[in-house]
């Protein structure tokens, strides 16, 4: 009788198989295969089949994402609801109201998608948008079309205009309505970032292949520092909501990048 063979399968669990008995006793036994919940094919030596039983290999647990709110404690002129999602400007036409996440959340690396409804428009200056900025820029600096220390896209424009760090990027989203859902695509490690009009709008409104967040292509150049997601409003009564990853998007998140943006 063939002496029991103590093997290990790819995922550490054990298994355990008897040699064959013919040609001769105590043949080797190679692993021909090794896959993560799949039946594992040993040989011996000789090309005889080998008698196995195995442990079921069973993939590690998924660890649920736990995706971001604004921050009530830091954001002004704002009523957040919605689990912190929904923002209700309350400011008047002050320039000084908005959104932000906690700066606990700031991230200097990675790529992160995320995108914002905004189901009402009010007043006509440029300081609703939604983008990115460092956890030391603030609503007043980054609103009025300047976008200091960050980059976002500001749709209450005419032509929905990206400015990036107290400058006008260039690109434009097209005009606008209520209602409308703009995407965000920011690779922090290549410090660039995309916009579009979700759910297939083209990238920083160019054609498609000039501007692909998936394949590095394009994108607009942001600032050095730690960033957070922040958005920035004119009036009393700009309602929009942001979807860091709570629910499903209405686009496609593009490829290699995190849906949402984590705690």
């Amino acid at each position: 009788m063939a002496t029991p063979v103590v093997t290990v399968a790819s995922g550490g669990l054990p298994v355990i198989d008897v040699t064959a008995t013919f040609p001769k006793l105590g043949l080797p036994v190679t692993e021909a295969f090794a896959g993560r919940g799949i039946a594992i094919t040993k040989v011996a030596s000789g090309g005889l089949p080998v008698t196995f039983s195995t442990v079921a290999d069973y993939p590690p647990p998924v660890i649920p994402f736990s995706a971001v709110a604004w921050d009530g404690a830091t954001s002004t002129n704002v009523t957040l609801s919605n689990s912190n999602r929904t923002v209700t400007t309350t400011g008047g036409s002050s320039g000084d109201q908005g959104a932000r996440v906690a700066n606990v959340s700031g991230k200097t690396t990675g790529k992160h998608y995320f995108e914002c409804t905004f189901t009402t428009f009010i007043g006509g200056s440029f300081n609703t948008s939604i983008g990115v900025a460092t956890t030391a820029s603030s609503f007043v600096n980054f609103g009025n079309s300047n976008a200091t220390g960050g980059c976002g896209v500001f749709p209450q424009t005419s032509s929905c205009q990206i400015f990036v760090n107290n400058g006008n990027s260039g690109f434009t989203l097209g005009n606008r309505a209520a209602g409308d859902i703009l995407g965000v695509a920011v690779d922090l490690t290549a410090r660039k970032i995309w916009f579009r009009v979700s759910p297939s709008g083209n990238w920083n409104g160019q054609a498609i292949g000039l501007q692909d967040p998936a394949a590095g292509i394009g994108g607009i150049a942001i600032p050095a520092g730690t960033m957070i997601p922040i958005s920035t409003f004119s009036a009393t009564g700009c309602i929009a909501t942001t979807n860091f990853g709570n629910a499903a998007f209405s686009g496609a998140v593009p490829t290699g990048y995190a849906q949402g943006w984590a705690v």
